[in-house]
């Protein structure tokens, strides 16, 4: 769960580089391949959460474990498309009404952190709002700007059709502009800008990569700024492809409707944090009728934005204001993790790992993701799988696993030790248990790991919620009030598949025998509870002779109780298909290994009813 910063400081890079010709092909993630891996690895190792649950009993300290995943994946093998969609709506109308949060400073998130720049892109924003406004109210328009003015100057309800197309040339139009201005204003030649943002040709269209058939109202794009009118076309198509999204804009022709259309946002970004590997948070807009509200999806929270009427001049003004500081800052802004370098083509090229022993980052090469972030809210846990670029033959395969994990709030100079970092149990665990023999290969090992760093101007910050969403608040809110969640990633030791790649039963039940005897090891010497058993957390290692190993991995949930009174809390922790009935009802009784062990029988209980492997569920 922890992620990187280089020994170095590592180039914050679009290196948006080409596939060099001489890589072996197994360690080229194709886009087909890539499509395929989402699809089935998914169904293999997503989330299983397959009780109906009613969102007014879920827990708001694990929202990861409660909300509805990829259609694709296991829970969701015996549900039609309908029941999936239902619920997804009931989930969007919770979160909608329990976790937005109001007025808050959208725009500070994209506001460029160099004084010098940020004092330019006002200059561009103010330049670029006397050139909209000198067009508005012009007797005649350009062909192709004129529709923007049915939009800016609506004095009546239109069908929400009709709107798309004006809302598409007024960015349009505001990001050429741009381009314009910068030549004028002195010293504009020093400040480049960094991306363009344009709405997609093609509206109102289910976008490629869609698990679903949701169609969305408008999509804009983020492309280099030098980006001919060809390469564009190219790499972006007119109809909208979720992994190249940069924000959703959903329409409503009538005023007061936000939030129906924060909802279908809601929907929709799922899809943007399963297609897109490098995605930390998400942008989306809401316009109904002329007011526009700018929103950041976070992992426990919707922020929105004061209201922007398009009809006034002052709401123009703000609208574009963000635009030109969305095209001028850093990519990490708009909610791309600069330390996941990826092909031109989506797919991952390069993932740094951050060591927080040694405080080096150490590079790794993808060979494929194995496991996609298919939710809103929660952890974004990803899994990848990778090799160290040190090693030159490329056999020693590693996972990477990147996830935002609950964490402790420090203050500076603050020396406590997390007891919930992933990183430090799995550190102990790698030293108590090194050289048993028996339990060898039966867990995972810890490479490296620590905290995300991100470079951000010229400091190197590490990647959290308060870092990334804290600018959207009063410090106040800070307090320990909302929850904190840290960026976390770590490379280990594993080659294994999913559970459900056994061959039979006998396979599988040595599989719990191993995870469950390592599982024991771990709480007797390192006085560690795992808290998580699940389906997706036993993995396996092929050996010869059609003999298996059992592999226990995600130690997201354990806890030290050597440090820490393992009481429960209000809380409840782990998978909640196979959660104990104590931690399901959140009862004042001590958790011990039992809790553990009877989560083992649900998972078995799970794979006897749903089959073992894909060819038992399809019989």
């Amino acid at each position: 769960t922890t992620s990187g910063k280089e020994s170095e400081p590592p180039s914050t890079p679009k290196n948006n580089k080409r596939r060099p010709e001489h890589q072996p092909s197994s360690l080229i993630a194709t886009n087909q391949r890539n499509k395929r891996t989402a699809s089935s690895n998914v169904s293999i190792t997503g989330q299983v959460r397959s009780l109906s649950l009613n969102p007014e009993h879920t827990s708001q300290s694990t929202p990861q474990k409660s909300r509805s995943s990829h259609a694709s994946t296991k829970s969701n093998i015996t549900r039609s498309a309908r029941d999936i969609r239902d619920e997804r709506k009931k989930e969007a109308e919770y979160c909608v009404r329990h976790n937005m949060v109001p007025d808050a400073l959208v725009a500070e998130v994209a506001k460029p952190r160099d004084d010098g720049l940020a004092a330019f892109t006002a200059q561009v924003a103010t330049r670029v709002c006397e050139s909209l406004e000198a067009f508005i109210h012009a007797d005649e328009h350009s062909k192709k700007y004129a529709e923007l003015v049915k939009w800016t100057g609506m004095k009546e309800q239109s069908p929400e059709s009709a709107m798309y197309s004006p809302i598409s040339a007024f960015f349009t139009y505001v990001s050429k502009a741009i381009d314009s201005v910068h030549v004028g204003i002195p010293d504009g030649g020093s400040y480049s800008r960094a991306c363009v943002i344009l709405p997609y040709d093609i509206t109102d269209r289910n976008p490629i990569g869609a698990d679903d058939d949701t169609r969305i109202d408008i999509a804009l794009r983020f492309a280099s700024r030098n980006a001919s009118d060809a390469e564009l076309a190219q790499r972006y198509p007119g109809k909208p492809d979720y992994k190249d999204i940069t924000a959703i804009v959903d329409v409503k022709r009538e005023v007061g409707k936000e939030a129906k259309a924060l909802k279908q946002l809601y929907i929709y970004n799922r899809n943007l944090y399963a297609k897109q590997t490098n995605r930390r948070f998400t942008w989306g807009l809401t316009i109904c009728g002329s007011v526009v509200h700018a929103c950041v999806f976070g992992n426990d929270d919707i922020f929105v934005s004061k209201s922007m009427d398009v009809m006034e001049p002052n709401g123009r003004k703000e609208l574009v204001a963000l635009l030109v500081n969305m095209a001028h800052c850093e990519e990490d802004q708009l909610g791309y993790d600069p330390t996941i370098r990826l092909y031109e083509d989506g797919g991952v090229k390069e993932i740094d790992v951050y060591d927080q022993e040694s405080r080096k980052a150490h590079t790794y090469q993808c060979i494929e993701p194995i496991m996609l972030a298919t939710r809103n809210f929660g952890r974004h846990t990803r899994c990848f799988l990778c090799v160290d670029c040190r090693d030159k033959s490329g056999e020693k395969k590693m996972v990477v696993k990147d996830a935002w994990a609950y964490a402790m709030r420090k203050e500076d100079g603050d020396s406590r030790v997390d007891v919930r970092d992933e990183a430090v149990i799995m550190q102990k665990i790698r030293d108590k248990l090194t050289g048993n023999k028996e339990l060898e290969g039966k867990c995972a090992t810890l490479v490296h790991g620590g905290v995300v760093q991100i470079i951000k101007g010229d400091i190197v910050e590490e990647d959290n919620t308060d870092t990334a969403f804290g600018m959207l608040l009063p410090p106040s809110s800070l307090s320990g009030k909302r929850e904190f969640r840290a960026h976390r990633r770590m490379a280990m030791a594993l080659d294994c598949i999913p559970l459900q790649n056994v061959d039979h039963v006998d396979q599988l039940i040595v599989a719990a025998a191993d995870i469950m005897n390592v599982h024991t090891a771990i709480a007797k010497t390192c006085n560690i509870l795992h808290r998580d058993i699940s389906v997706n957390n036993i993995l396996i290692t092929k050996l010869p002779e059609n003999n298996v190993r059992g592999v226990l991995i995600d130690f997201d949930c354990a806890k030290d109780i050597s440090k820490v009174d393992c009481k429960t809390r209000p809380e409840r922790t782990g998978t909640y298909p196979y959660m104990s009935i104590n931690n399901l009802l959140m009862s004042n009784v001590k958790r011990t290994q039992l809790d553990d062990w009877e989560s083992l029988i649900y998972v078995l209980c799970w794979l006897g009813t749903t089959g073992v492997n894909p060819a038992d569920e399809e019989r």
